[in-house]
């Protein structure tokens, strides 16, 4: 039966996080932003030529800038286009609920935990909305209705499949995605989807990442509180789920991002990420500073 296979509702699409392949960036296996994307930590290195280890200091310092080197290259073509495959590094999304961010057993070493932790991230967000004021005053609405914008796209090529501008607006990834999901699980099927109304919609975390002088990666996720509905008809035109006369609340985080040194550049929406646990952060979770 065509119904085995039908999503509940749109929140099922695209949760599986696209995750760079372990060769790209040195990102292991998880999708952890390697080393280079973190805030980097000052090192001491001995200078006495005579000395033995001062040689071999001198040495791993050539060999880290040469890799380092390395990865900034990958970050732009020829022809000023970016081919990497970013990690995100907006990825400390608090959740919406304050009953949700702390256990029913908390203690005040708990509450004192996450406290810290959270403060940590919000000098990240802090620090990072201090460099994006480059883009101007205004960035902020731009940004916010270009987020919308991309919001209304990515759920209707989800429905419809990407058209020929989408690329305009969404990263080579989440095109990737989303046209395997309309393969694999909506083949026969016909969704139309809609968007009733917007409750809700805030940057919810941001970041900047410099990764070689000025050239630097933005990223912000933003949280969506929308009233939504998805019909889903066969090759005949049955209706098989949903009902457009009875939307559903559903809120929804995605994460865009904007290459900082290309001028034409705009910001292009990511992949969907999902709110943390404070007290199961995964290894390697950015935090916003060190």
């Amino acid at each position: 039966m065509q119904s085995s296979r039908l999503p509940p509702s749109l929140l099922s699409l695209l949760t599986t996080q696209l995750r760079p392949h372990p060769s790209v960036l040195g990102t292991n296996a998880a999708g952890v932003a390697p080393a280079f994307f973190a805030v980097p930590r000052k090192r001491a290195y001995a200078t006495n030529a005579g000395d033995d280890k001062s040689k071999e200091a001198a040495k791993s310092k050539s060999a880290l800038q040469m890799r380092m080197a390395d990865k900034a290259a990958r970050m732009k073509t020829t022809a000023g286009t970016p081919m990497v495959v970013m990690p995100v590094i907006a990825n400390y999304v608090r959740p919406a609920k304050w009953s949700q961010r702390f256990p029913e057993n908390a203690t005040f070493r708990d509450y004192t935990k996450y406290l810290q932790a959270d403060g940590k991230a919000f000098l990240g967000d802090q620090a990072a909305l201090w460099q994006l004021r480059k883009l101007g005053k205004p960035w902020r609405s731009e940004f916010m209705e270009r987020a919308t914008e991309a919001y209304k796209q990515v759920n209707s090529a989800i429905a419809n499949g990407p058209d020929a501008d989408f690329d305009k607006i969404a990263t080579a990834q989440l095109i990737a995605a989303i046209k395997s999901q309309r393969v694999n699980n909506f083949k026969g099927l016909n969704l139309s989807w809609k968007l009733h109304r917007i409750v809700k919609q805030e940057m919810v975390c941001v970041r900047h990442q410099e990764v070689q002088n000025d050239e630097a990666w933005a990223q912000i996720a933003v949280r969506f509180v929308t009233d939504q509905s998805l019909e889903v008809r066969n090759s005949k035109g049955t209706l098989l789920k949903g009902n457009h006369d009875v939307p559903e609340r559903v809120t929804e985080y995605y994460a865009f991002q904007r290459a900082m040194w290309l001028p034409k550049e705009d910001w292009k929406i990511m992949q969907k990420v999902q709110e943390i646990d404070p007290y199961n952060l995964p290894p390697g979770m950015d935090i916003g500073i060190e």
